[in-house]
């Protein structure tokens, strides 16, 4: 299930947002949902749960069995998906990418994008067992802590940066935030030499549209420190990144 904490955006429609959550939820169970189960992931009672459940149905984002009363996703979701895949046809590209870079120096490659001041992982490969993090598809982290949420707020002004992490970050870490991201805007990259987790490293590069070079992601390879300090970094994970993100902007397959 997602995490169904209430966001502290001022502007937040709740009744969207818990819409969009019903969805969510009813997504990632691999069982039909009971109105119970909707009801107790969103923390309301069963007639407010009734209520968004119908609205749903109506608009055709949920199916609901007549004789089970269980919920499963509906036909409108997969004309969205349809939709998104015309639109984002490059992610079919990543896939293929992915596992030749977690494959060539025996670690793990993401690809991500900001989604406020989280980055949302939209594929990701790992070679064999070679590195043991808890991250899948859909999973989030704080952009502040990664090395692909560096990648991508760097294309963020100074100025954003501040609106975006007021009252998450203290004035301190959001200076200390943006003296990192001017280093990685003048190099195109960014680096975490085991910030996140003792023992390994994580570098990462922005994926830009080839023709408006508008910001698709960023995408990064993490393993383990003692096989890639700096200078491997530097002179064989950077390239090979680099190389990956201009053959993703150009629908290019390995």
């Amino acid at each position: 299930m997602k995490n169904n904490t209430e966001s502290q955006n001022p502007y937040e429609v709740r009744s969207l947002a818990r819409g969009l959550r019903i969805l969510e939820n009813v997504a990632d169970s691999p069982e039909s949902q009971r109105l119970t189960d909707i009801a107790s992931a969103l923390s309301v009672d069963r007639a407010t749960a009734f209520r968004y459940c119908s609205t749903l149905t109506g608009l055709g984002y949920l199916h609901t069995d007549p004789l089970t009363k269980t919920f499963t996703l509906g036909p409108q979701i997969r004309s969205l998906g349809f939709a998104a895949q015309s639109k984002w046809s490059w992610l079919a590209v990543v896939t293929k990418h992915l596992p030749l870079i977690a494959e060539s120096h025996n670690g793990a490659a993401s690809f991500a994008v900001l989604d406020g001041t989280s980055i949302l992982y939209l594929d990701r490969a790992v070679a064999g067992k070679a590195l043991n993090q808890n991250i899948s598809t859909g999973d989030r982290l704080p952009a502040a802590q990664t090395s692909i949420g560096k990648v991508l707020l760097a294309d963020l002004t100074d100025k954003d940066i501040r609106d975006l992490f007021k009252g998450s970050l203290t004035r301190q870490e959001i200076l200390t935030l943006i003296e990192e991201l001017e280093v990685v805007r003048a190099r195109g990259w960014s680096v975490n030499m085991g910030n996140n987790q003792p023992g390994l490293n994580s570098v990462a590069v922005p994926v830009r549209d080839n023709d408006s070079s508008t910001l698709l992601g960023g995408i990064n390879f993490a393993g383990s420190a003692s096989e890639m300090p700096m200078k491997v970094i530097r002179g064989k994970v950077v390239p090979l990144l680099i190389e990956a993100a201009d053959m993703i902007a150009t629908n290019q397959v390995p």
